[in-house]
């Protein structure tokens, strides 16, 4: 267990000595099982190299160093010099890998790219100050074909998760009045854990593949692992923003050209989409109406010039509402920006809402402009 905040190392310095004795205890020996189960899930061969971030007092590293034998390499890195002194202090085994242990923060992994086969954050990703910038990190330092893993308390989204929180949380209130000054971080840490579903995701998004999870006590404790691609794709993150404009002659959704020209990057790709919608009859009327269409497409393109941006412009014909959905999909939007109107529930159920059937279906976030707020 460990953190990377410039204050909570201090933290564990005072509890280092009594740390495993409380967390046994503290989780009715169940963290034994769960480190057990990591340590099998991790896949250690003998020769592979391992990272430990956040590895405490080096109970599970020195399994770890036992699995690879002597031919691996094994590291143990924690922020708290009193977890790595007690760390210290345990022989290394017969049989066992070399153990060097490096005190450093996750978010800023003294190693090179791809320096391990397998690197894990045991009890100890949500102590850092940013879980996710940790966790590139960890990918950073991940060969490829490399197996992650994490195994900590997480922020529960199950009743059952919530209830055994609330019994921990209980439980920490039972303890001496001077280990509860420091155990309390405990309860308090997990509103700033991830959930497994944000955890998985942020894997899957830093290139990971074949994501798993396991859990116990609900969701509250979970151990989430992949393996790093042998090519990573390159991610999302890494490419200009894609944003799908949907022009449809209203004042608030024009107004989108300020937004897109005052928050997003010059290199994005804007598309300028408007939907003629179908009529059933053809007539002159309807001729001159998808004129009027075209003219506030052609209109938002002006909009654009000198704006650096990439711009495509795509009339569609058919049901706004889906035929904007199904675009922003067809391109990978990044998000897709639309104006939204005021109106009375009771009009929105006779005129329609395209802004709510799109932000209930599009593939990605929605910005919803408006030039006013709503009537009381």
């Amino acid at each position: 267990m460990s953190t990377s905040d410039e204050e909570t190392p201090h933290l564990f310095d005072a509890i280092a000595k009594g740390y495993d004795w409380w967390s046994t205890l503290l989780s009715a020996a169940g963290i034994r099982a769960w480190h057990g189960l990591a340590l099998e899930l991790l896949d250690l061969q003998r020769g592979l190299s391992v990272l430990d971030v956040g590895c405490g007092t080096g109970g599970p590293t020195r399994k770890m160093a036992r699995a690879v034998g002597p031919e691996g390499k094994v590291v143990g890195l924690d922020p708290s010099r009193g977890m790595l002194d007690v760390a210290r202090l345990a022989p290394a085994e017969e049989g066992s890998a070399p153990l060097e242990w490096i005190e450093g923060r996750a978010e800023a992994l003294p190693f090179p790219d791809h320096t391990f086969d397998r690197v894990t954050a045991q009890f100890s990703l949500r102590n850092t100050g940013h879980w996710m910038a940790a966790l590139q990190e960890m990918v950073r330092v991940l060969k490829p074909q490399g197996r992650l893993l994490v195994l900590d308390v997480l922020q529960p989204t199950t009743t059952l998760g919530a209830l055994a929180l609330k019994g921990l949380e209980a439980s920490l209130h039972a303890l001496p009045r001077a280990e509860q000054q420091f155990y309390e971080w405990l309860g308090l840490s997990v509103r700033h854990a991830p959930t497994a579903a944000e955890l998985s995701d942020a894997m899957a998004e830093l290139g990971l593949e074949d994501i798993h999870t396991h859990f116990w006590l609900g969701d509250l404790v979970g151990v989430v692992y992949g393996t790093l691609a042998a090519h990573p794709a390159r991610r999302s993150s890494d490419l200009p923003p894609v944003v799908v404009w949907a022009v449809d002659g209203s004042w608030a959704a024009y107004q989108g050209h300020r937004w897109l020209v005052r928050h997003l990057h010059p290199a994005a790709h804007v598309h300028v989409v408007t939907v003629i919608p179908n009529r059933e009859v053809d007539t002159p009327s309807q001729a001159t109406e998808a004129a009027f269409w075209r003219q506030h497409w052609e209109d938002a393109q002006l909009s654009l010039q000198g704006s650096g941006f990439s711009v495509t412009a795509t009339l569609l014909e058919g049901e706004v509402g889906p035929r904007l959905v199904e675009y922003a999909a067809a391109v990978n939007a990044s998000a897709l920006l639309l104006g939204k109107k005021w109106r009375s529930p009771l009009a929105e159920q006779v005129l329609g809402r395209v802004w709510a059937y799109v932000l209930e279906r599009a593939p990605c976030p929605v910005i919803a402009l408006s030039s006013r707020l709503p009537s009381p």
